[in-house]
């Protein structure tokens, strides 16, 4: 079954976006932050509680030179409380730490989740790993100031080429703290912006606000969350546009009655509860830049039945991955999947060769009013 052609953004939605203004190895972490599923709030049913953290080793390398950085994954708790199929979600582009922070949950133990006082699989579990160095000072260090001025420099004479050679190896030799390193993050929003690559911005604001915007100056932060949002609603990634943009209105000043974004959040939702059918193009690649773990693109699911459409290059397989259930299956175009309500919140997770491109599409809600008990039924 070939998925019709159809585009998600409305003609109002983009009307409102151009009204958005681009405004060493004894080393040790903190301890890992846990996020829970959104919709974990069953009757009858626990939460898996993580046992004691075990902490991930710090690279060496990146310990001798003073680097920092960060890890989110995600995986699957199971009932005996182990953890499968974790998945890096985002990082701050240190591909050693995305190994340690692997290496670390894989032999990290849960007291399972449960439903009915029996043990289940806890599908949507997030932990992010923090690599930090005792002692480091928190702002810029000695030398960091000279080293971004040049970049700087060259990114306001339009020397973009020189200026990201320049910001590569800094990014690449490391040296630097978590303050350091969201500056050098939003040098690479710039470069990225210059070049006109989307996704390129989206992840270098995503790293440059981490810590819930820690390293970030009050009024600088909300100015990265109104960017990230803008740059999420492009890119199609309207659940991720939502939660951007409420994390923005909580911080003050909150977001004035009418402004753009609030209205874009409106046509969102207007979007998602429409008669229409929502298509997605998706492409396969590392989510955090490094070559770690199995390549893949991740859609949180808006609605509970979709299909996929290959395009270029080879798709391996597809897991949707639910608050309380997963399944996984081959993709082709004659399949549709509806994902079961009771299942809670879904992730789509396409896995192939990096570059492999294809579209997801997804069906007016009023389709899916009697959905099967299990996902993967044949459409026509």
């Amino acid at each position: 079954m070939h998925v019709p052609s159809v585009s998600l953004a409305s003609a109002c939605l983009v009307a409102l976006l151009t009204a958005l203004s681009v405004a060493a190895e004894d080393a040790a972490q903190t301890e890992p932050t846990m996020a829970m599923p959104p919709a974990a709030t069953l009757e009858n049913a626990t939460l898996a509680k993580m046992q004691r953290a075990k902490l991930p080793f710090y690279p060496r390398a990146q310990g001798q030179s003073g680097q920092e950085g960060w890890v989110v994954l995600s995986f699957v708790v199971s009932p005996e409380g182990k953890v499968l199929d974790p998945i890096v979600e985002d990082s701050s582009g240190v591909a050693s730490f995305e190994r340690a922070a692997l290496k670390a949950a894989v032999a990290q133990r849960y007291t399972p989740a449960t439903r009915d006082g029996k043990p289940v699989e806890q599908c949507a579990t997030q932990v992010r790993y923090m690599f930090s160095i005792p002692g480091l000072p928190r702002g810029a260090r000695q030398g960091f100031g000279r080293k971004y001025k040049k970049v700087r420099s060259m990114i306001d004479s339009g020397d973009i080429v020189t200026a990201s050679a320049e910001l590569d190896e800094l990014l690449k030799t490391g040296a630097w703290n978590h303050y350091e390193d969201s500056r050098l993050h939003l040098l690479q929003y710039e470069l990225c912006k210059a070049s006109n690559d989307t996704a390129c911005m989206l992840n270098s604001l995503r790293r440059a606000s981490s810590e819930d915007g820690a390293n970030l100056e009050p009024a600088l932060y909300r100015s990265v969350l109104e960017l990230t949002a803008t740059l999420e609603i492009r890119s199609e990634l309207y659940v991720d546009a939502l939660a951007t943009i409420a994390r923005r209105d909580a911080r003050k000043p909150k977001l004035a009655p009418g402004d753009p974004l609030l209205k874009a959040a409106e046509t969102i939702q207007q979007l998602i509860r429409g008669p229409n059918a929502l298509a997605f193009s998706g492409k396969v690649g590392f989510r955090s830049g490094c070559e770690v773990g199995e390549p893949n693109w991740r859609h949180q699911l808006l609605r509970r039945e979709f299909a996929v459409d290959p395009g270029e290059g080879k798709l391996d397989k597809l897991e949707i991955r639910c608050d309380w259930r997963r399944t996984t299956d081959v993709i082709s175009p004659e399949k549709a999947w509806i994902v079961p309500t009771e299942w809670g919140n879904c992730q789509v997770f396409v896995f192939g060769d990096p570059d492999a491109t294809f579209r997801l599409v997804e069906y007016p809600l009023m389709a899916t009013e009697s959905a099967a008990d299990q996902p993967g039924a044949a459409m026509d």
